[in-house]
């Protein structure tokens, strides 16, 4: 319950006219916090209970948004840890998930709440040369921090946290994935290269991975590597 605690309250900070940034762990830009605003409302336990069931809506939606087969979708959600964390953890990777089904113009206001899960689809956009919207949320992105302030980097994390990131030893295969995205003007692809090129990545953002499950071959692919991401993370001290 650990990330859904910190956005809670930095949405009550919010909401009383504090910097989130005053609640340790917040890094995320202030919008970010527009889901967890109504929650506010409700004890901890009992909001949390209704964003876990709000983070599956989103996921199936998001999966459907991508044109994933039904049957599909039901083994990514049933078998895949990157959902089943999302949904435990109650982050916010499914909102980039469903951000990158939107337009640019709308989808980048919710893919840029976790740049290092989606620079790879935003370097895509911007090879499409959708240059409007992704100056626009840069330029909000820095006016959130210069107005709210910076979040406390030096936070300790908890004794459960770890990262999952492959960098460097799978730049390659970034480099591979996105030139495919690129070519293929693959926006699925393009978001799932991000895992393999980011020097930061939690578990819970390999969400990413589970658009491009759209045959046999890459839904068994999807899962091979979130199965072996997991229990590298669990086993890993």
């Amino acid at each position: 319950m650990a990330d859904f605690d910190v956005f809670y309250y930095a949405a009550v900070a919010l909401l009383s006219g504090h910097s989130p940034y005053t609640v340790h762990g917040f890094f995320l830009p202030a919008w970010a916090l527009i889901p967890f605003m109504p929650l506010t409302l409700l004890s901890p336990v009992t909001a949390h209970a209704v964003y876990m069931i709000v983070t599956l809506i989103g996921i199936l939606a998001a999966l459907y948004r991508f044109r994933l087969k039904p049957l599909y979708i039901v083994f990514v959600v049933l078998l895949s840890p990157a959902v089943w964390s999302n949904i435990w953890f109650a982050n916010l990777d499914w909102v980039v998930l469903l951000g990158a089904t939107l337009a640019p113009r709308y989808g980048i206001w919710l893919v840029c709440i976790k740049p290092q899960m989606s620079f790879g689809l935003i370097g895509l956009w911007a090879w499409k040369k959708h240059w409007v919207p992704l100056i626009v949320a840069g330029l909000a992105f820095i006016a959130n921090y210069a107005i709210l302030g910076l979040p406390d980097t030096n936070v300790p994390h908890g004794p459960g946290y770890k990262q999952t990131d492959l960098f460097p030893y799978a730049l390659p295969l970034f480099a591979y994935l996105i030139y495919r995205a690129i070519k293929r003007s693959d926006i699925a692809l393009a978001l799932a290269s991000s895992g393999f090129g980011s020097p930061y990545y939690s578990l819970t953002s390999w969400l990413s991975l589970t658009p491009v499950a759209r045959s046999r071959k890459t839904l068994l692919a999807v899962l091979a590597v979130s199965w072996a991401i997991f229990l590298a993370w669990r086993l890993t001290p």
